[in-house]
């Protein structure tokens, strides 16, 4: 099993919205036994919270159901439980950077990698944006779960 965790700045809007994307591409491949996959926030303003209300109705528009989840920080643990750790941007990676353990740096991946012809370095952050900014955000995340997914699955 090949565990994955989607990590963003505060769990809120990016990583909570590639958890739910990914877990229903899983489900609807019939592979889901074979992932593990969590979302966490390098910072703490969230925690215990839902998703961003606009992220659950941009991805309810998309037939992906966030409600459930609850926002968390990441934790010291998570660097060797996860077998992999997708950043949303740079200044994410930076931040789990300081406080991994030097060892299990290689874990940690910007997410935005898998689509190596995106015109993209990072995963905007929609949070200070309009609704469309969601949208965009959801279609750009199922674009990178489908290509990490390909990638993990070969």
């Amino acid at each position: 099993m090949k565990k994955i965790l989607f990590v963003c700045y505060g769990n809120i809007c990016r990583s909570p919205s590639a958890e739910g994307i990914f877990k229903s591409m899983i489900k609807s491949k019939d592979i889901d036994h074979l992932f593990e996959v969590d979302s966490a926030g390098t910072h703490d303003f969230h925690i215990g919270k839902a998703p961003d209300s606009r992220a659950i109705k941009a991805a309810k528009d998309i037939n992906v159901d966030l409600s459930e989840l609850r926002c968390r920080q990441v934790k010291k643990s998570d660097f060797s439980y996860y077998d992999l750790i997708l950043v949303m941007d740079q200044k994410n990676k930076e931040n789990l950077l300081k406080v991994c353990p030097k060892d299990m740096t290689h874990k940690i991946v910007e997410f935005i990698s898998y689509l190596p012809d995106s015109e993209l370095d990072y995963v905007p952050d929609p949070f200070h944006g309009e609704p469309q900014d969601f949208s965009d955000m959801m279609t750009l995340l199922s674009d990178v779960c489908e290509a990490s997914l390909m990638s993990l699955t070969d």
